[in-house]
C-alpha cells in the first residue's frame, strides 16, 4: 500500500498501521512496535510530514535501543540523519 501512486492506497496504509498498532496495544506484542513506527515514518514522508517521519524513528530508535538491539537502532539514527 505505502509503494501505490493512489491517495487512498495511503489511506488504507494508514489504517491498517493504526490496526496494527491497535493490535500491538492489545496484545502486548511490543516486539512489533519499532517495526510499525518504521512503517509510520514511511507513510509520513510519503504525504511530505517530516516531524512526523522523525518522531517515529526516533520512537522507533528509543524501543530497539530498550530491547537491546543496537544495531537496529544504530540503522534508524542513520536514516535519521538522512
Amino acid at each position: 500500500l505505502l509503494r501505490s501512486e493512489k491517495i487512498s492506497d495511503r489511506s488504507a496504509a494508514a489504517a491498517a498501521l493504526s490496526r496494527a498498532e491497535a493490535l500491538i496495544a492489545q496484545t502486548g506484542a511490543r516486539l512489533y512496535a519499532p517495526e510499525a513506527l518504521i512503517e509510520r515514518a514511511r507513510l509520513a514522508r510519503l504525504v511530505g510530514d517530516e516531524g512526523a517521519r522523525e518522531r517515529c524513528l526516533r520512537d522507533a530508535q528509543r524501543l530497539f535501543s530498550e530491547m537491546g538491539a543496537p544495531r537496529r537502532a544504530a540503522a534508524i539514527a542513520e536514516e535519521i540523519a538522512h
